[in-house]
């Protein structure tokens, strides 16, 4: 048989590593009507404080159906009062991290979701504060952790939506 040689490389670089990990998981319901404003999702807000030189891995999932069948939905990732992780703008079009538009009755809920490394810019003293904003653009009820018609039957859940954020090493 033959022999393998090579040379195996180490790093004390911290580069990648995980430093911190926070996250919140909210159980209950919420709901809006606000069609013009985006408003914070109750429950789904979470704070860091990350090193001067690091990233932040945003990581979060929602629930959520709308009262009335064609109706659009618009959801927001925000770092403090900031808007991020949205398209980019074009005409009239909303900025949206994610949108839907609901085209069933009963009991059709969707499911957003988001991966995204964050350069946050704070200066390793203050905490950043991540969160969920939603707007029922067409004005009826936009509805997070809950079915349509949310009726009191085994067919249909209770879901969970979370946020969760990770400092990295930059």
């Amino acid at each position: 048989p033959g022999t393998a040689s090579g040379t195996i490389l180490t790093s004390n670089s911290s580069v990648g590593k995980i430093l911190q990990v926070k996250s919140v998981t909210k159980t209950d319901t919420f709901t809006t009507t606000s069609s013009s404003n985006y408003v914070d999702i109750t429950g789904l807000s979470v704070s860091i404080t990350p090193a001067a030189n690091s990233k932040i891995l945003v990581m979060g999932s929602l629930q959520f159906s709308n009262s009335v069948a064609g109706t659009r939905n618009h959801f927001r990732l925000y770092r403090d009062s900031n808007a991020i992780a949205i398209g980019d703008a074009r005409s009239n079009r909303a900025r949206s991290t994610f949108t839907s538009e609901t085209n069933g009755a009963g009991g059709e809920m969707r499911t957003g979701s988001l991966f995204h490394l964050d350069t946050h810019g704070a200066d390793g003293s203050t905490a950043v504060t991540y969160k969920w904003r939603a707007a029922a653009i067409d004005g009826n009820v936009l509805q997070v952790n809950m079915s349509v018609s949310d009726s009191d039957s085994a067919s249909y859940g209770t879901v969970p939506s979370f946020l969760t954020v990770m400092e990295v090493a930059a």
